[in-house]
């Protein structure tokens, strides 16, 4: 939470968007099998899972941080937003990850905006915009 307290106190219109792991005890069963293997994978490739989190207790410690927004997108709102008529078919399938955007610094009226997928930005890379 180091990192997340040092951007909460950037200058107004700072912002940051990030992946995290659900709590695998607020997962089915296929999920949570998803999950370990996927675990397995990553860590073989020297890049572990280390944290896992409960959504609504996300959001309160980061409101407590100082954001004023914060915005979590499941499998279904990060397909739609992000994957919708895509040629190649992608999409995110499963329900144990999620995307967390936050921000409107600590006293700063201005709210994130998470960018929407373009032609100059296809990939699912949403960056923070003031």
């Amino acid at each position: 939470m180091a990192t997340l307290s040092f951007i909460a106190k950037m200058p107004p219109g700072s912002g940051v968007v990030f992946d995290f792991a659900v709590d695998s005890k607020l997962l089915s069963w296929a999920e949570r099998v998803a999950v370990y293997a996927l675990s397995r994978r990553v860590a073989a490739a020297d890049e572990p899972f280390q944290l896992f989190f409960r959504p609504p207790e996300l959001t309160e410690e980061l409101k407590n941080l100082g954001f004023q927004r914060t915005e979590i997108l499941g499998a279904e709102e990060i397909n739609a937003r992000y994957f919708t008529d895509r040629a190649d078919g992608l999409r995110i399938r499963g329900g144990a990850g999620r995307r967390m955007g936050v921000g409107g610094a600590r006293d700063s009226p201005i709210p994130c905006k998470i960018s929407e997928r373009t032609s100059e930005n296809p990939e699912l890379s949403p960056i923070c915009l003031s």
